[in-house]
């Protein structure tokens, strides 16, 4: 009894099918990178803790997003990344205990993740902080 060759097309496209749902190793998601050493007020929260991990893996993105915790007039902070670290770029302790700074990292996290370019991030921030407070003096982004 001859075959139709139907069967041949089925089992090819099986395989096909079962090596695809498998994946390779490029589209397996990144390994979050380890924590840095954070100093002991970084975990007076989780949200805190959270906040400097994203911070430690994204200060670029927190250098062009403005703060709205009024951190600019009485500190002298530029950005939202001042409110996580010093100028030599050491950890600072402001954000864990700033909500404002937690909820904005949040957001700004959230941001990243669904793949917003900084631009989109900034915009989001200033509408939803801008009742807050004064912003800092963050440049534009170019």
């Amino acid at each position: 009894m001859k075959r139709p060759i139907i069967y041949p097309l089925a089992v090819a496209a099986l395989i096909a099918l079962i090596a695809a749902c498998g994946g390779s190793p490029a589209a397996k998601p990144a390994a979050t990178p380890p924590d840095p050493a954070f100093p002991d007020f970084v975990y007076s929260s989780p949200s805190s803790v959270e906040a400097y991990r994203f911070a430690a893996r994204m200060p670029a993105l927190l250098a062009v997003l403005p703060c709205y915790c009024n951190c600019g007039p009485t500190l002298g902070h530029r950005s939202l990344r001042d409110c996580f670290f010093k100028s030599d770029g050491s950890f600072t302790d402001h954000a864990s205990g700033c909500a404002v700074c937690q909820m904005e990292a949040a957001d700004a996290a959230k941001g990243q993740e669904q793949g917003k370019s900084p631009a989109q991030i900034r915009r989001m921030i200033e509408t939803k902080y801008d009742a807050y407070g004064p912003a800092t003096d963050t440049p534009a982004i170019r």
